[in-house]
């Protein structure tokens, strides 16, 4: 984004390019002619410490994602917007971080109510919880523990509610694997779509990237 598109008008220059500059010497941002972006380590921070940027020692990282699969076949799946999904990757199943503070079920209900509006009416089945530990080539890991729920519903036709950060499109379930380049940087989704037949309770992936 450009200058303009990221100052506010009560702000003044000087002061911006003061803190604009503070995280280009971080190696969080980047400018270039084009604008400003985000580096793959600002990327990293951005997706690590969620919406509210309250940055916390490393630890897993909990989310819960749906699997959600309509009547014929296919699944709801996340797009990444942006620079998260050029630096991190493009598909993932829905879902956000665990909110501290609350318990799961009241969780699951927010999530869905976010996806399709308070009226859904949905009712998740638990598929399984993963332990999912990514390495990069660059040495850096990616440890999430994540809550994993089957929602099926009886057609595409429920509205997807808007996210600044997301789109989403249904795919058919058999396109989730290995040999399909779409699906190349989401290395997850591929392994746990041939797992699903004899998911267990309890999940571990491994993923060297």
């Amino acid at each position: 984004m450009r200058f303009s598109e990221l100052k506010d008008e009560g702000i003044e220059n000087s002061l911006f390019m003061y803190h604009a500059n503070k995280l280009i010497n971080r190696g969080l941002v980047q400018k270039d002619e084009a604008g400003f972006g985000l580096t793959i380590k600002g990327a990293r921070w951005a997706n690590y410490v969620d919406s509210s940027l309250d940055l916390t020692p490393l630890t897993p990282r909990p989310l819960i994602q749906f699997i959600i699969e309509d009547g014929f076949g296919n699944i709801l799946l996340a797009k990444r917007k942006g620079s998260l999904q050029q630096h991190l990757n493009d598909y993932l199943l829905p879902g956000n971080i665990y909110r501290h503070g609350y318990p799961l079920g009241d969780n699951v209900k927010q999530m869905l109510t976010e996806l399709f509006g308070k009226d859904c009416g949905y009712q998740p089945e638990p598929a399984t919880i993963a332990d999912v530990i990514h390495t990069a080539n660059d040495g850096f890991v990616s440890h999430i523990i994540c809550y994993l729920f089957f929602v099926r519903t009886d057609s595409q036709k429920t509205p997807v509610l808007d996210h600044p950060l997301f789109t989403t499109e249904w795919t058919p379930k058999d396109d989730i694997d290995h040999d399909n380049l779409k699906y190349r940087r989401s290395e997850l989704l591929p392994l746990l779509f041939e797992r699903l037949p004899s998911i267990t309770p309890h999940e571990t992936f491994l993923i060297n990237i």
